[in-house]
């Protein structure tokens, strides 16, 4: 019987010790990035062509490319460019996902706090769009008080 029970009890840890593993959050670049722009804010987008960090999700991985999209009437237009290594620039062609054509979503592209909704694409990633430019400064932290004498 006590055997029964301490195997029990170790099939109990185990379980509870897995489940709380899989709710630990993940680090990765959107993560890091979401939380920034999160909690600093950003200042309003202005029109133009302007720098973005691209990060595309996609079975549990995750990548972030720097870009240059142009925003007009406040809303990023379908024309990103992916910087590559040798400073040049390759169009990335974004082909939204059926969901939208066939009213299963909707598609709303706007910019709020810098960042832009999450995209989803024909071929199933998440894409979403960091005007980094525009992320807020840190705030400064306080400064401590000298030990008394």
């Amino acid at each position: 019987m006590k055997k029964i029970l301490l195997q029990l009890l170790l099939i109990f840890t185990a379980v509870t010790g897995l489940n709380a593993q899989s709710q630990v959050e993940v680090s990765n670049c959107y993560n890091d990035y979401y939380k920034a722009f999160r909690d600093r804010g950003a200042k309003p987008v202005p029109d133009g062509s302007t720098q973005v960090v691209v990060a595309i999700r996609k079975d549990g991985m995750c990548s972030c490319l720097m870009g240059i999209i142009t925003v007009r009437n406040g809303v990023p237009v379908n024309d990103l460019l992916i910087a590559k290594e040798d400073s040049s620039y390759i169009k990335f062609a974004f082909t939204p996902h059926t969901k939208y054509t066939t009213g299963e979503a909707n598609f709303t592209n706007f910019i709020a706090n810098g960042m832009s909704p999450t995209y989803y694409s024909s071929n199933e990633e998440l894409i979403n769009l960091f005007f980094i430019k525009y992320l807020n400064d840190k705030p400064a932290k306080y400064v401590n008080a000298p030990p008394i004498k």
